[in-house]
This record gives C-alpha cells, structure tokens and sequence, in this order.
C-alpha cells in the first residue's frame, strides 16, 4: 500500500530529490541544498573540534600535573592517561582539527587550549602569517610564557627583530583572524627570518639606552619572554641593564650577588655586582642561596602568586615585570 500511494518510494529518492522534482525553480532549490549540506558539514566538524580540544585540555592537564608532582607513580600513571588522550586524538579526522602535529608539545610546557578548537598555543611555538592588506607579506610571531594573571591565562607574544614581548589573552583568534594550520611551522614551510637576531639585538640595545632615563625595568617589555629567549640574550646585556637600574632614580631592588653573597641591592650597590637572571635557572639559584644569606630570606607562601608560586624580589618575581622563573 505504500509503494502504491508514494510512488517515489519505488525509485528510491531521496528527500532532496523529491524537493527538486516539484520545485519550480530548480537551480535555486539545489543552490539552496548544496548551502544545507555544507552547513551541517561545518557544524559537524566544529562539534568534532570541539570535542578535541576537550581531550586535548585533558591530556595538558594530566601532563602539567605529572610534571609539578614528586611521587614517580602518580606522575608515571599521570603520563600514561595524557598518552591515551593523545592516542586519541591520533585518530581525529584532520579536517576537522589539524593540530595533531603540533600537540605533542603538551608533554614538555604548559599549552592554552581555545575551547571553539582552534589552534593550541604554547612557550617556543613559531607562526608565519600573511599580514593584514598585504596577504603577499609575511608576519613572524613567537609565543612566550604562559602567565597567570587577575584576567585568567596570558601569553606572551613577541614579532621577529622586536626587542619586547606583549601579553595577551588568547582564545582561538590573533590579530582579529584565527590561526591556520598553514601558518604553523612544518617541512616546507616559511623558515624564520635569518636577520632575527642582528635585528633584536640592535633593537634591545637601543631600548637600553633610553629605558631607564624614565621608566622602570617593566618598561623592557620582558614579562612574558620565553626561556630560551632570555637564556640567549640576558648574558650579553646584564652589564647594561645594571648599569641603567644603578643609575635609575626609581632604585628599583633586585636580587644580585656580590662579594658576600646574595643582596637584594638597589642603585649604586649594583655596580659591581652580578645580577640573578630572571629566568628558571636564576630563580633556582635565588632559592638556593636565600636561606644562608643574612641579608635576605627566601620568599614565603604567604606572598605567593596566584598560581601558588612562591615570590622573589619585586622585579625578578615568577610571573611578574620579566617572566615566570618557578
């Protein structure tokens, strides 16, 4: 009886198909399908990128975790739970989220993680993007630090040959558009320009010479730097930088060491002296020299960061005017 009544069911038509067979205009109908079909294929691939960042988020935590804990167990077991979300994640479709190449950085340093499934970002991480009206052009970015701040997760951002870095908070979009994963670094791809460093080099050493006339140390820009970018050119600038805070009439304090040890020194006592670094490795060391110095003690949970970071000395402190060194 239904084969009789419908005899469409006979030719087995799709729902579509009958659509265009009564429409009067059938180049309008299919214009308006193809628009259905390629909707529900974008909702669909925003659902699955979604999902993965969800897993993704998962996987950063339990390696974040594994990294901060002392008990090996907890830490191995903690790896292997990120490991299963990755293997996961394996087996997206890369249409839908690209970022698999990219997410095994969550092993080694904290990662934001935009819930709408864009790109994931993190300490190190390179892009090359066409610039704003001149799409032939390229802009090179580099990602910084990680800091926890009252607005929640910044990060870091610096352009190639700049001598500065900027927070920002990042939520899938930079620079008004969302990363591509064309713009991230792969084989074949735009390599960083070679006159990065000539450029930032010249650019920091111009800025010295003027920052300390008026402003502070924040005035460098360097909250939010990376590690390997502070490691690489805070030996060639220290003795400029101490001989701008000694002569800086804000006599900003620092943790420095001199011929008796560890200081938390200002203006003239800083000549002379060598300054702490205001990276990981100078922060350890801070910790390690603080209890026997008679001049200054460790810092106490009591001024801890919000990310429950023990403070150091106000401009060298994690997080804070330069970078996070806990």
């Amino acid at each position: 009886m239904r084969d009789t009544n419908n005899p469409a069911a006979q030719q087995q038509l799709t729902p579509e198909d009958i659509l265009l067979m009564i429409s009067r205009n059938k180049e309008k109908t299919r214009a308006l399908l193809e628009n259905k079909r390629k909707r529900q294929a974008e909702e669909a691939r925003a659902k699955i990128a979604k999902e993965a960042a969800r897993v993704l988020r998962q996987a950063a935590g339990r390696f974040r975790d594994a990294r901060l804990t002392t008990d090996t167990e907890r830490a191995a077991r903690l790896r292997d739970e990120g490991e299963q979300r990755l293997a996961d994640l394996e087996q997206v479709n890369p249409e839908a989220w690209p970022w698999a190449p990219w997410m095994y950085a969550v092993r080694d340093v904290d990662m934001i993680v935009p819930e709408n499934g864009g790109a994931p970002v993190y300490e190190g991480l390179r892009v090359a993007r066409p610039r704003a009206g001149a799409p032939d052009q390229l802009d090179y970015l580099e990602f910084g630090q990680i800091v926890a701040s009252d607005e929640g997760e910044r990060i870091g951002l610096r352009a190639a040959g700049s001598p500065s870095w900027q927070l920002i908070t990042y939520a899938g979009t930079l620079g008004g558009g969302t990363i591509a994963s064309g713009e991230l670094p792969r084989d074949g791809g735009p390599m960083w320009p070679d006159d990065d460093d000539a450029r930032t080099g010249k650019a920091i050493e111009d800025k010295l010479g003027t920052v300390f006339r008026h402003g502070k140390f924040e005035a460098l820009g360097w909250r939010g730097a990376s590690e390997a970018w502070l490691e690489k050119w805070w030996p060639r600038f220290e003795a400029a930088i101490a001989e701008g805070l000694a002569g800086s009439f804000h006599r900003e304090k620092v943790p420095a060491i001199d011929a008796e040890g560890l200081a938390i020194a200002s203006g003239a006592e800083l000549r002379g002296a060598a300054l702490l670094p205001p990276t990981r490795a100078g922060w350890q060391r801070y910790l390690e020299l603080a209890p026997a110095s008679g001049r200054a003690s460790p810092p106490s949970r009591t001024s801890a960061s919000p990310g429950g970071a023990a403070r150091c000395p106000r401009i060298f402190c994690p997080r804070s005017a330069i970078s996070c060194a806990s």
